[in-house]
């Protein structure tokens, strides 16, 4: 559902990674059933669903893909095969 956007998102942030305003994640979340992310990063779409934690929301998706968010920043991992993660701060949010 959050892949296809057929529910409109209940917020969408953007998100700075590494200090480079070029490396840019989006995230639009939706109250769905198991609450879900569209996360975008550059040309790559993809969707990951809230898992438990102990502290913050975390949102596993596929191939070891994540974004771990604890107030103004977040944690992103890419699901390619080098698993590049990124330290990210929030730019803005609607």
């Amino acid at each position: 559902m959050a892949y296809w956007r057929l529910d409109k998102a209940t917020t969408t942030a953007f998100w700075t990674c590494d200090g480079n305003p070029a490396n840019e994640v989006v995230t639009m979340f939706f109250e769905t059933t198991l609450p879900s992310v569209r996360i975008e990063r550059g040309d790559r779409v993809s969707t990951a669903s809230l898992s438990p934690t102990g502290s913050g929301a975390r949102y596993d998706g596929d191939f070891g893909q994540f974004i771990w968010i604890k107030g103004d920043e977040a944690t992103y991992r890419d699901p390619d095969p080098d698993g590049a993660t990124y330290t990210c701060v929030l730019a803005t949010s609607n």
